[in-house]
């Protein structure tokens, strides 16, 4: 029986261990030293899943202040949550959000601010906000900025210890911030928290005009690991055009390709000061969650007052009292409208904040907010972008004669004579090395001669449990094929199935075929489908047609389908299946061969509002996974030069990033 209780002290350490084996490798930092505030039991606020007395889930919750102006707003940072991969897909990481939301209540905080951008906290009610510049700051551009400094007497340096009042007092000039003394200051760069995630060190240099130092700025700069992350702007505080300075230093001494920062939209001086840099528009790394609008709206009169008295005094909030969660009414000179959660969220938080009509035009809201000015520096402690996850759910392994007869004749003949389908489990591991695990397919395909066994699959996942899981693949023209199917899933510990009826050659809409589905549904296993076409000849095109399924989606409306490769060249029909059926998903496996075709299916899934069921996959050895996500990441490349829509870049992420298992519930 699980138990979800605060974590103690004397548990910190565990709750470490737990986080560095799902986080870390050997190179890097613990994350009791990179996350102090998390793991030092400081706190006793974080939440963790206990089975047997045994810690198998955690959730960093840490309690601070936000000075926003003369504003006091007590707020939660959630970060470094994590399930031991033996117990993934048991709910605990909603549970821990939930224990989380009431914890934050009884304690008096505001709002909650996640480290992560993944479903399960948007499910939760978090959401997007803010906008921000993402700068790539290139020696060239560095160069032009450093000229443009020259006339000025700056003199750039590296800190010293003799450094940290000038630190300290600099932060505090920052208008928006975490309320933190110089020793918290301290201990968090030394923490390198974000650096380490990327296996980069810090390096804190000084511009100094006149003996006195005007800003300063923490760069995070390649170490002696290994490593392909970019070089990064963890922090900075001072004057704009000094600040600026530090980084083109910064680029030039240490010999960078590129320095990334993100700036926020707010900070206008220094954007003015990084001209000509190349930047792109983006959002917050992290999500946000008004947990007691009434209480934070308390906590920034101060702010809105001090930004126009007049105004503040003739605008108010109340609860809706409708029932629904967070939804408020705003009262603008007497006239009351109400705002869901969604909207009071924007409203505060974003520069074009997406109102209803009359409320956005409205001049006195536009001229007290948005009023929560983040920027990158309040996420200094808790930013993991890296550690959102990439779960490729579309792999195979071909073993010697395991791709024969009429498909490999067919391969031969499109792609050469010498064609020799091999993916061997060291293959397979080299392509997977930077990611956080994938589905393996097994197949069972006689009528066109492939044949990967389940005990192959099944032998090669057992030796990376959790990160890797096996589909077995059953033939559903086989006598007792669901006898089969459950054989090999307690005999193998197999997690799904895989189904081709273009390579076994059945209809999948028969009813002699259903008690294999009813026997998936009863051991809670997905089921992926090569629901599209092929270029054997011998398999049967008019079975694949992705609406073939939609009677079994009917009939068995818990069983969790993935139809790959997004039904090609039938993505339209794919879309329209997916849509209407709420335990169906699609993936983009293999798509990155046709550029039109993909560019223009997921055009359409984003006009239907399914992007949040497509997940990210690559068809490997056929594709790599990292050749997926370049090809994926390029896919706005045809609109160039034209006024065709573009694939949101957030919608792009999303997938890369989707946690597969926990969506299909794989344990």
């Amino acid at each position: 029986m699980a138990e979800i209780r605060f974590v103690s002290k004397d548990d910190c350490k565990e709750a470490a261990a737990l986080a560095d084996f799902v986080f870390r490798d050997k190179e890097q930092s613990s994350m009791a030293v990179a996350f102090p505030s998390i793991f030092s039991g400081s706190y006793e606020s974080s939440i963790g899943v206990y089975e047997e007395d045994k810690l198998v889930a955690f959730a960093g919750l840490v309690p601070s202040v936000l000075q926003i102006g003369p504003s006091r707003v007590p707020i939660f940072s959630l970060g470094a949550v994590c399930t031991h991969p033996d117990f993934r897909g048991r709910g605990y990481a909603g549970a821990m959000q939930n224990e989380a939301f009431s914890h934050i209540e009884k304690s008096g905080g505001t709002m909650l601010l996640v480290s992560g951008e993944l479903d399960i906290y948007l499910r939760n009610g978090c959401r997007r906000f803010g906008a921000m510049r993402e700068y790539s700051l290139k020696p060239e551009t560095a160069a032009r900025i450093e000229h443009k400094s020259s006339n000025r007497k700056l003199i750039v340096r590296e800190a010293r210890e003799s450094d940290w009042f000038m630190l300290n007092e600099l932060d505090e000039a920052n208008p928006v911030r975490y309320r933190r003394s110089m020793y918290e200051l301290a201990t968090l760069t030394r923490a390198e928290a974000i650096a380490s995630i990327y296996k980069l060190k810090h390096r804190i240099y000084v511009a100094e005009e006149a003996g006195t130092a005007i800003a300063f700025a923490i760069v995070a700069v390649k170490a002696q690991w290994e490593t392909g992350s970019q070089p990064r702007v963890i922090e900075w505080a001072g004057e704009a055009e000094a600040a600026a300075l530090i980084l083109a230093c910064a680029v030039r001494e240490n010999s960078l390709s590129e320095l990334g920062l993100f700036v926020p939209w707010q900070e206008k001086a220094l954007q003015s000061a990084l001209e000509p840099a190349s930047y792109e528009p983006t959002t917050n790394s992290g999500t946000v969650k008004i947990v007691n609008p009434m209480r934070l709206w308390e906590r920034l009169q101060p702010y809105l007052f001090e930004r126009n008295k007049e105004l503040a005094s003739r605008i108010s909030l109340a609860d809706a009292n409708t029932g629904e969660e967070g939804a408020v009414e705003l009262t603008v000179d007497g006239i009351a409208y109400s705002l869901h959660a969604d909207e009071l969220t924007t409203l505060l938080f974003d520069p074009e904040p997406q109102l209803p009509a009359e409320l956005a035009g409205n001049s006195i809201v536009q001229a007290l907010f948005p009023c929560l000015c983040h920027t990158h520096r309040v996420f200094i402690s808790s930013e993991k972008e890296r550690l959102r996850m990439i779960f490729d759910c579309h792999t195979h392994l071909f073993g010697p004669g395991h791709f024969g007869g009429p498909t490999l004749a067919a391969a031969k003949r499109a792609w050469g004579e010498h064609t020799e389908m091999l993916a061997l489990p060291e293959q397979h591991e080299e392509n997977i090395k930077d990611i956080d695990g994938a589905i393996v397919l097994a197949f069972d395909g006689p009528a066109t001669g492939m044949n990967v066994p389940n005990e192959y699959v099944a032998d090669y996942v057992s030796k990376k449990p959790g990160r890797l899981f096996g589909f077995a693949s059953v033939d559903p023209n086989r006598d007792n094929a669901a006898g089969i199917l459950e054989a090999a899933i307690k005999e193998y510990g197999l997690s799904g199935l895989k189904l081709g009826p273009i390579y076994q050659n059945f209809y999948p809409d028969s009813k002699e075929h259903y008690e294999l589905y009813a026997k998936a549904d009863e051991l809670k296993l997905p089921i992926l489908w090569h629901q599209g076409t092929s270029f054997v000849p011998e398999g049967y095109l008019d079975a694949s047609r992705p609406a073939m399924l939609d009677p079994i989606a009917r009939a068995f409306p818990n069983l969790k389908m993935i139809i790959a490769h997004m039904g090609h060249p039938w993505t339209d029909e794919c879309i329209a299946v997916v849509r209407k059926n709420p335990a169906m998903f699609m993936d983009i496996s293999a798509l990155g061969t046709r550029p039109w075709q993909f560019y223009n299916a997921m055009v359409l899934a984003v006009e239907y509002g399914v992007t949040h069921k497509i997940l990210f996959g690559s068809d490997y050895p056929f594709f790599t996974t990292a050749q997926t996500i370049e090809r994926f990441r390029a896919i706005n490349d045809l609109t160039e030069g034209t006024k065709l829509p573009r694939i949101p870049e957030q919608v792009i992420e999303d997938i890369i990033h989707r946690n597969t298992p926990d969506l299909l519930g794989l344990k």
